[in-house]
């Protein structure tokens, strides 16, 4: 007997070529489970999922192997309510004992009643063909949504919330505004296509609380409104002055309104920029910035770096609203 214990030692530390857990002696010698290996825990189809609404959830998994012929005979499911536990393996939520089975899907969750947002931390333990157990799978989780009506704490957004906005826009007055352009002929009639970028900078003054700021821009052809240097909104449609509610974007202090507008065709046409903004303040007070000749402009194909810098020349006044047909009208707010 320790003869045969010297070659077997022997043939293992002269043949270090040969990978002795998967393959010298069928994977057997320092691997469990036959090579069998859970992977790919899901729940619900997903991983590691959050806010689910299913009180009975369905968990799956994938079996790995490195042997010919290998299958699931048995699985064990661990579910704890925190990861501390179940890296204990200690399933307080549900411990499914061993079910002889060779299901790996819609294996359904079936102990302690979940509640609502739930933290749940899974493992599963299959057994191959032998009997033989893997070890244990790493751990997913997956959490609970707000399952009873009660739960629900918020206030619904949307239709009134949208409502009040459209209401805020409509008292912004556009007469007050002018058409203004980039100083390059008559805008009226014919300037050149490309890019003008438009600025202006005003204050918030500390301490006040803005109610609503409804800011109306349109522009032939096209306009990007940007506000603290993040764009805003859009629009391409010259007899609209689209209509959006920037409060969120303002801070106490100075602020800056920029507008990245283009001359659009195939050849020098009409152009001009239209905006107005109408701050209303928590103690009944307002404030109205319109387009004007305060206005600074330049001429620039990349607007990024200009519409932060106080350069360029005062924008000259194109035409006082309105102009011929109604160029532009108000839209309801997005």
């Amino acid at each position: 007997m320790r003869t045969w214990t010297i070659i077997l030692l022997a043939a293992v530390v002269l043949w270090p070529s040969v990978p002795v857990a998967g393959g010298l002696f069928g994977g057997r010698l320092f691997s469990r489970g036959g090579g069998l290996t859970p992977d790919e825990l899901r729940c619900e189809y997903l991983a590691d999922p959050l806010g689910i609404d299913v009180v009975e959830p369905r968990l799956s998994w994938t079996v790995r192997s490195n042997q010919r012929g290998q299958r699931q005979n048995a699985y064990r499911v661990l579910v704890a309510s925190s990861r501390e536990l179940i890296d204990k393996k200690v399933g307080d939520l549900w411990d499914s004992g061993m079910v002889v089975s060779d299901r790996t899907t819609h294996v359904v969750y079936a102990g302690k009643p979940l509640r609502s947002q739930m933290q749940c931390f899974w493992t599963v333990r299959i057994w191959d063909k032998d009997d033989e157990p893997s070890a244990w799978s790493k751990v997913a989780s997956w959490s609970m949504g707000l399952l009873d009506p009660d739960d629900w704490k918020a206030r619904w957004i949307g239709f009134d919330a949208s409502r009040q906005r459209k209401a805020a826009a409509e008292k912004v007055d556009l007469s007050k505004a002018s058409w203004i352009w980039y100083p390059e002929g008559d805008a009226t009639a014919s300037v050149p296509v490309g890019h003008r970028l438009f600025r202006k900078k005003f204050t918030v003054p500390e301490g006040r609380e803005i109610v609503s700021a409804a800011c109306a821009v349109t522009a032939d052809n096209w306009f990007k409104l940007y506000v603290n240097g993040r764009p805003v909104r859009d629009g391409g449609n010259f007899k609209e002055a689209r209509v959006v509610d920037i409060k969120d974007s303002l801070v106490a202090g100075i602020n800056v309104l920029a507008v990245d507008a283009a001359n659009q065709g195939d050849a020098a046409n009409p152009a001009g920029v239209l905006a107005v903004l109408n701050l209303r303040f928590a103690d009944g007070s307002a404030a109205v910035i319109v387009s004007d000749g305060s206005w600074r402009t330049v001429s620039s194909s990349r607007p990024g770096p200009d519409l932060c810098r106080g350069l360029g020349t005062s924008a000259p006044i194109v035409a006082r609203y309105p102009v011929v047909d109604d160029m532009a009208r108000q839209t309801c707010p997005e």
